[in-house]
C-alpha cells in the first residue's frame, strides 16, 4: 500500500526548531506566548502525548521509601493514592470556535461551487503534511500534530463539553480570503466505534452532509471525512479512471473531475482515509451517497459475492427491514439480497484502496476486505435519516 514519504524532511526540520523553541521560551517564561499557542501539559507529563494524572511512578523520585506510603498513616483515603485519571490528548489542543460538528455547514466551508475553477489542487507536501499531522495525533505527539498543521495553513483543534475528545482539521481561510477547497475531518480519541464516515459528495447530494455529521455525534463515530469542494467545481478531469454524466447534465458519460474526492487519489480526503484505516484495521468505511433512482443500493465496492456476515449484508438486511416499501438492492450477492448493480461504487478510490487494489486510481478490486460499504440512497430514504441511523447502529460493532 502506498505511503506518503519523501517530502517531510523539510517539515519535520522546520518544525523541530519551532518546538524546540517553544520548549525553551517556556522554560524560561511560563508567560510566553509560544506556550500559551502549545497549551503544554505539566512539566512531570511525559512526551506520550497522553497524561496520567499524578504522576506518581518510582522513576519520578516518589518512592515507597520516601515515607508517603501506606505505613506512614497515609491511607488511600488521603487523596494521595493509587488512582489514575487519563487525561486525553485532545486537552492539549485548542479549542475549536464554535465547536467541532457546527464546522461541518456551507457557512463554515464556503465550498468552491459547480463549474467555479475554485478548488486548489494540494500538492504532495501538503498532503504529507496533512496526513502526519493526524499520525502524529494517532502516535500520541501533539505538538508535531500542531506544528505541521499549521505549517500547511490547517486549524488543529479540540472539542468541548459534549464533544469532548474530538479533534478537528480544517483548512483555514488563506490571505485575501482565498478558498481552498481542500477537506476537513473529525477525530475521536475517546470511546470511539469503529466507524469512519466518507462524504465525498456533500455540496451535490442533498442531506448526505447532515446526515452524515448526525451519525458521527450520535453513534459515537471514529472519524468524519468530508470533501471541502463541489465535486464538479474544476474542469480539469481526474487521472483516474471511471465515468459520469453528473457534471455534464448530458447523457454522455464523460471522465470524472479532478474536484470529485471518490475518484482522485492524490489528494488529502485519499490520504487521510488510508492513515485512518491502516491504524485502525478493523474500523468499518461508510461511503455515504445520495441517488435520484428510488430505495437504496448497497455494495462493498464490488460485484462479488458476499458473506451473510459481512457488514454490507448486516447493513443490507437492516435496511431492507426499516424502509419495507423501498428497493433495497445489494451489488453483491449473499443470502436474502435482491441483487441489482446499480452504483456499486467499484471506482471509489477510498473503497478500492480498502479492498487492496495495488493501484487505487487505476484498478479495481479483486476481493473484498469486508470492510468498505458503499450507500446509495434515494431523497425520499435521505428524508428519514433517523431510520438509516437506527440501522447502522443495530448492526455496527
Amino acid at each position: 500500500m502506498r505511503r506518503a514519504q519523501g517530502h517531510l524532511g523539510l517539515y519535520r526540520l522546520v518544525l523541530l526548531l519551532v518546538v524546540a523553541l517553544s520548549s525553551l521560551n517556556c522554560a524560561e517564561d511560563s508567560s510566553s506566548a509560544g506556550c500559551a499557542c502549545l497549551d503544554l501539559p505539566p512539566a512531570d507529563d511525559d512526551d506520550s502525548g497522553f497524561s496520567i494524572v499524578p504522576d506518581d511512578d518510582d522513576s519520578a523520585g516518589d518512592d515507597d521509601s520516601s515515607g508517603d506510603d501506606d505505613s506512614s498513616g497515609d491511607d488511600d483515603s488521603s487523596g494521595d493514592d493509587d488512582s489514575t485519571e487519563i487525561v486525553d490528548i485532545t486537552e492539549f489542543l485548542p479549542p475549536c470556535q464554535g465547536g467541532v460538528v457546527a464546522a461541518f455547514t456551507s457557512e463554515e466551508v464556503n465550498p468552491p461551487a459547480a463549474d467555479s475553477e475554485g478548488y486548489l489542487q494540494p500538492g504532495p507536501d501538503t498532503v504529507s503534511a496533512v496526513s502526519a499531522s493526524l499520525q502524529a495525533m494517532l502516535d500520541g505527539n501533539y505538538q508535531v500534530a500542531l506544528g505541521l498543521a499549521a505549517l500547511v495553513e490547517y486549524e488543529l483543534c479540540s472539542g468541548e463539553g459534549a464533544e469532548y475528545g474530538t479533534a478537528l482539521w480544517r483548512p483555514r481561510v488563506g490571505t485575501g480570503g482565498l478558498v481552498t477547497g481542500r477537506t476537513l475531518f473529525a477525530w475521536r480519541s475517546l470511546d470511539a466505534r469503529p466507524l469512519v464516515l466518507s462524504v465525498p459528495h456533500p455540496w451535490s447530494e442533498l442531506s448526505v452532509l447532515s446526515q452524515s455529521v448526525e451519525a458521527f455525534h450520535e453513534l459515537q463515530a471514529r472519524a468524519l471525512v468530508v470533501s471541502g469542494t463541489h465535486r464538479c467545481a474544476n474542469s480539469g478531469e481526474s487521472s483516474c479512471d471511471g465515468t459520469t454524466s453528473v457534471c455534464s447534465g448530458q447523457s454522455g458519460a464523460q471522465a470524472f473531475r479532478e474536484s470529485d474526492m471518490a475518484h482522485v487519489d492524490l489528494t488529502i480526503y485519499q490520504r487521510i482515509h488510508e492513515v485512518l484505516l491502516d491504524h485502525y484495521d478493523e474500523d468499518w468505511l461508510l461511503s455515504v451517497h445520495g441517488m435520484s433512482d428510488d430505495g437504496i443500493s448497497i455494495s462493498n465496492g464490488t460485484e462479488l459475492d458476499s458473506a451473510a456476515g459481512s457488514p454490507e449484508a448486516l447493513l443490507g438486511t437492516a435496511l431492507a427491514v426499516a424502509f419495507p416499501s423501498e428497493p433495497v438492492t445489494s451489488c453483491n450477492l449473499w443470502p436474502g439480497a435482491v441483487v441489482y448493480t446499480r452504483l456499486c461504487g467499484t471506482t471509489n478510490a477510498q473503497g478500492r484502496y480498502l479492498n487492496g487494489s495495488a493501484d487505487a486510481c487505476g484498478e479495481g478490486a479483486s476481493a473484498s476486505s469486508s470492510r468498505f460499504i458503499h450507500l446509495e440512497q434515494s431523497t425520499e430514504v435521505r428524508a428519514q435519516s433517523e431510520l438509516v441511523l437506527d440501522a447502522l447502529d443495530s448492526v455496527l460493532p
